[in-house]
Formats: structure tokens, C-alpha cells, sequence
């Protein structure tokens, strides 16, 4: 009886009260939930700042994975100037890209150039002999340069006299597995009406090619670089390549890092085919 007594008089309070719609004056909006939020919190970001935002996250994430990278360099005399290349290339968007150090390493890097830059599937056996088919067509810029020591007998003497001893250089120049340097490298700018960019570690920037003028110019630039410490023989090329997230990871000089652009044919510049 008292149960049903009060249950009644409850039914009575809510019929004289109303229901209880809202707890607050500040829970009665116009607007949804969301709506309220954003209306109490300013106007919706533009897309502008939204790109801006979205620009201002990656490039924090890119200096994150630099100061990974750089973590992860230890420091023998390798390790250091690799290092000290790494803070050279990262500021231009690049990184290393690794060549086989086989003798070819500055044509099969210039190789890879002209693959990223053109599309061209130029073998390293190609730039040797466009090398050396410069160089013979113009003795008078590159003979008073060039080591012929290699070419001299045990007296000192030349073999086969200067000439000869220049013929056997023009030879290992196309043929061989001998080392290029920056005489080769102005000859294959020369014939290919291209500047050559030079990465060194301690030394200014080099650019080959710098007198073709920009009509003449065959196609962009390519870029190399040239480490002193990089085996134990010592003087090696590599490649470069946009620095890029998708390289996968913390290696900046993975030669498999880099996804071929779109329309792109990938190319093997590691092996001994000559690709012709």
C-alpha cells in the first residue's frame, strides 16, 4: 500500500515538473554536438592551412629521419666522411645512391644518371668509349693531363713514345676495368653536351661542363659524388637519388631504395651486360 503510494505521488511531481529536457542552459544549442564545438572553437580550417599543416608534418618527419640517419654513422674515417656527404646532400633533397666499386664506378654512376634523368638505358661500356672517342678527337685538352706513367718502361721511357703510350691510355679507357677520374668525367660532359655535377666532401661543389651554354645543353644536370674513404683501395663514385620516404627505412644509401618512376624501365647498373 505505502509502495503504491509513492509511486503515484512521483507521477504526480512528473506531470506538474515536465520532462527534464536538458540539465543546463549551456546543453540548449542550435547546433549539434560537432557543430557546436567547432562554432564555439572559431571557423573550420581553410584548405590552405590545411596543406600547410600537412607540409609542416612532413617536412618534421623528414628532419626526423635525418637526425635518424645520422645517429646511425658511427665514426671510423668511412663512417665520417659519409656522414659529412650525408649533411651535403640532405639540404638538396638527395642522398646516396651505391655503385659497385669495380673500376667502372664513375660510368656505371653516370649511367644511372642518365637512367633517372632521361629514361636512357646508357651502359657504363657506352660512357667508357664516348670517354675515350673525346679525348683522342681532342689530344691537345686532355693529353698534357693525362698519367702516362703507367705506360713507361723500367728506364722511364714510353712505351711506343708518347703517342704510343697515349693510344694505350685512349685503350683502357674504353675497354678495361681502370679507374676514371675528372678527365674523363670533362670528356663524357663534352660529349654529351651535359653538365656534371661533383659532390665532395671539403671541397666546393665541381661542375663540369660549366662553358656549354644553356642552349646547347643536351638535357639537366647530373650529379655524382666522390668519396675518398669509401673502401679500402680508397677513391670511389656513387650516385644520387631523391631523398624520399619511400626509400624504406634507415639506410641512406640502399641501392635498391628507390621505386623506378612511373613509365620508367628499370635497369641492372650493377651488372656486366652491356645492355646494347
Amino acid at each position: 500500500m505505502e509502495a503504491e503510494m509513492e509511486k503515484r505521488h512521483a507521477a504526480e511531481l512528473e506531470a506538474v515538473d515536465g520532462p527534464k529536457v536538458v540539465e543546463t542552459f549551456e546543453d540548449l544549442s542550435l547546433y549539434g554536438k560537432a557543430e557546436a564545438a567547432e562554432a564555439q572553437g572559431g571557423a573550420k580550417p581553410s584548405k590552405a592551412q590545411r596543406q600547410r599543416e600537412k607540409r609542416a608534418k612532413e617536412e618534421a618527419e623528414r628532419e626526423a629521419r635525418i637526425k635518424e640517419e645520422l645517429a646511425n654513422i658511427g665514426d671510423t674515417q668511412q663512417k665520417i666522411e659519409a656522414r659529412q656527404l650525408f649533411e651535403l646532400l640532405a639540404p638538396l633533397g638527395l642522398r646516396v645512391h651505391d655503385i659497385p666499386a669495380d673500376g667502372h664506378c664513375l660510368y656505371r654512376s653516370l649511367s644511372h644518371q642518365l637512367h633517372l634523368a632521361d629514361g636512357a638505358a646508357t651502359s657504363y661500356q657506352e660512357l667508357r668509349r664516348a670517354a675515350a672517342e673525346y679525348m683522342r678527337a681532342h689530344p691537345d685538352d686532355f693529353l698534357p693531363f693525362a698519367d702516362l706513367s703507367p705506360y713507361e718502361d723500367e728506364e722511364g721511357d714510353f712505351v711506343g713514345g708518347r703517342e704510343g703510350a697515349w693510344s694505350s691510355y685512349l685503350a683502357d679507357v674504353a675497354d678495361s676495368a681502370t679507374w676514371g677520374g675528372q678527365l674523363e668525367l670533362q670528356a663524357i660532359s663534352r660529349q654529351l653536351r651535359r653538365r656534371i655535377r661533383v659532390v665532395t666532401v671539403g671541397m666546393p661543389l665541381l661542375t663540369l661542363g660549366e662553358d656549354i651554354a644553356e642552349g646547347d645543353q643536351a638535357g639537366g644536370d647530373l650529379t655524382v659524388c666522390y668519396l675518398k674513404h669509401a673502401y679500402g683501395l680508397g677513391e670511389h663514385y656513387n650516385s644520387v637519388v631523391p631523398f624520399s620516404a619511400a626509400a624504406g627505412g634507415s639506410g641512406g644509401s640502399d641501392a635498391g631504395g628507390e621505386a623506378p618512376a612511373a613509365g620508367m624501365r628499370v635497369t641492372d647498373f650493377s651488372s656486366d651486360d652491356d645492355g646494347e
